[in-house]
């Protein structure tokens, strides 16, 4: 069993490491394949702010999410695979949009697998990667054009930059325009060859020392039985 877990994390790696550039995107979301669901508790602090923003999320296949807000107010949102319901802080009553009202690309809110780097590698085309020169610590580094909502790839768009760690892993992204870079760490793998953060810093300038915003996922936990009404509206909106 140890064989084969090892087995599969080499050619996860592997993959994202020696794959043509232009496959990296896809070789990456194979790896989160056997992800069914995932629940987990996000806590963000930002830098100069009083109070941490913490919530709680579920996440199934099939455009379904969960998304409690506790602290510092109270708000939900719930997609069940055909709406999305958001009630804000002190709303009464919540909006409802059709999930067919959204463009793929504003969708990545409710198909990214919480805490990895979906969210931000999802914004990105694949057919637009190049790799660049890789220093340590990183082992390889590849720019991407981003997808803008609404409007194709194209030259003009901006690049992002992503780096991989020896594992294969993202282990950093750099946005473009002077945007803080992410640093994806405290890395953990509950499938095999499928890695979560525990740990993910928005730092100014690239300077890892100067964190803006820290973004903390707890408990996780993955492919467990969820509650039969985690995504139903009438029960979370009575």
């Amino acid at each position: 069993m140890l064989l084969a877990v090892a087995a599969v994390r080499a050619a996860a790696a592997g993959s994202v490491l020696e794959v043509p550039p232009a496959e990296v995107l896809p070789a990456l979301a194979a790896t989160y394949d056997a992800v069914t669901n995932v629940v987990c508790t996000v806590r963000r602090e930002a830098a100069g702010a009083p109070d941490a923003m913490v919530s709680r999320v579920s996440f199934a296949r099939g455009d379904r999410l969960r998304v409690e807000t506790l602290a510092p107010e109270s708000a939900l949102t719930v997609a069940d695979g055909t709406n999305v319901w958001v009630r804000g802080p002190g709303e009464k009553a919540p909006s409802r949009t059709p999930l067919a009202a959204y463009a793929d690309a504003q969708l990545v809110f409710v198909r990214a697998v919480p805490a990895t780097a979906e969210t931000n590698l999802r914004a990105l085309d694949p057919a637009t990667a190049r790799d660049l020169p890789a220093e340590p610590p990183y082992a390889r580094r590849v720019a991407f054009r981003a997808v803008l909502p609404g409007r194709p790839a194209s030259d003009a768009a901006p690049e992002v930059l992503v780096s991989f760690d020896e594992a294969g892993r993202v282990a950093r992204l750099d946005p473009p325009g002077g945007a803080p870079a992410l640093f994806f760490e405290d890395p953990f793998e509950p499938l095999p060859g499928a890695w979560f953060f525990r740990r993910v810093v928005a730092a100014a300038g690239g300077d890892r020392t100067r964190p803006q915003m820290v973004s903390s996922f707890e408990r996780i936990r993955v492919n467990e039985p969820l509650p039969a009404d985690s995504f139903d509206a009438s029960m979370a909106f009575p």
